[in-house]
């Protein structure tokens, strides 16, 4: 489900759901064909995998596919039309995965003996 500037959900069959954040811009130019340049993002990544022998994708190469389409859309916003996609490069689009990457992962190990609750009501 595309969400526009909040990112895209990725809901599945078993009821579990992937939340991709966008790529955060310092100066959005045009948002005009952002959603259909999602769409090319994320079915471009998957005609680069091979599908798994029943014919369909792995969860994790669509969760990758739905931060392909952020980051795609996210470069159609930083000008007016395609304009910004006739000079993108593969390095262009590698290092924008890996900053989102980098900005959407954060320690899993919470222990909430460790921290300060200082002004933070206790449940």
């Amino acid at each position: 489900m595309k969400q526009g500037s909040y990112g895209a959900l990725l809901f599945c069959a078993d009821g579990t759901f992937f939340s991709a954040p966008t790529y955060p811009l310092e100066e959005v130019i045009d948002p005009t064909g952002a959603g259909d340049a999602f769409a090319g993002g994320l079915l471009g990544y998957l005609s680069t995998i091979e599908p798994q022998q029943h014919g369909r994708y792995s969860i994790d190469e669509i969760k990758r596919g739905v931060v392909h389409g952020n980051i795609i859309g996210s470069f159609v916003c930083e000008d007016f039309s395609i304009s910004r996609l006739r000079t993108l490069t593969m390095d262009d689009i590698a290092e924008r995965y890996q900053c989102l990457v980098m900005f959407s992962h954060f320690d899993p190990h919470w222990r909430p003996g460790q921290i300060q609750t200082v002004g933070v009501k206790q449940f």
